[in-house]
Parts: C-alpha cells; sequence; structure tokens
C-alpha cells in the first residue's frame, strides 16, 4: 500500500475461478497532487499480470477531475475487464451523476458481482 498527500492505494490480487483479479482500492481524496499514484497502481507489478481489474472506490471519500481523467480513462482502456464499485450516495458517485458517466465504468453493486463480470469477460474474445 502507498500513501501520499490524503492517499492510500491498496492493490489486492485475489484468485476468481483461477483468474488473477487485480483489486485497486484507494482510501481518502483523489485530486490533482496525488492523481498521478492511483494511476500507477494500474500499472504496477501486480496489476499488471491481471486479467481483469476492480476499482472499489468505497471508501474514497473525495476526487476532483483530475482523479476522474485516471478513472476514465483506465476504464476506456479495460473495457469489459474493468469494473467499479462506488458507494452509493458518496461524494465520489455524485460527481460521476454529475459529469454522466456512470454508464462507462461497468458499475456493479457489490465485489462478488464485479468479479463475476471481470471472470465472464476473461473468458470471453478481446
Amino acid at each position: 500500500m502507498s500513501s501520499s498527500n490524503g492517499l492510500e492505494v491498496a492493490i489486492e490480487v485475489v484468485d476468481a475461478d483461477g483468474r488473477k483479479i487485480a483489486c485497486v482500492r484507494p482510501i481518502g481524496e483523489v485530486d490533482l497532487a496525488n492523481a498521478d499514484e492511483l494511476d500507477a497502481a494500474f500499472s504496477s507489478p501486480e496489476a499488471a499480470q491481471c486479467a481483469g481489474t476492480l476499482l472499489d472506490l468505497r471508501k474514497l471519500d473525495f476526487m476532483d477531475s483530475s482523479g476522474l481523467r485516471v478513472v476514465l480513462a483506465q476504464a476506456q482502456k479495460g473495457g469489459a475487464r474493468f469494473a467499479t464499485i462506488l458507494e452509493e450516495g458518496s461524494a465520489v458517485a455524485s460527481l460521476f451523476e454529475m459529469v454522466d458517466v456512470l454508464e462507462r465504468l461497468n458499475l456493479a453493486k457489490t465485489e462478488e458481482e464485479a468479479l463475476a463480470r471481470l471472470r465472464a469477460a476473461a473468458d470471453g474474445p478481446g
């Protein structure tokens, strides 16, 4: 886990029916001062070897446009092999709703649902 400027990013690799999934779990706040730290988590050695990425934003208290840019870029890059979990009603969920990008994030309500989607994507083409 790395930590700087109000942000901690934990990366956990989980086994989902024989497929490695990187669970990226930022805690705190993502802003201009530390958005690059969140971005770096996706290309870390742990995450780079995985079949998919789960971004768990449930413990994130704040995100500005710098963090939003990172998340959207990673979602586009990962396609169906990228899933996001948000805390309903949180400031981060409100940001994504306000800028109307929820449909681009492959949202799941639970970690189990997200992992099921990522397993299916790993089995499919592309």
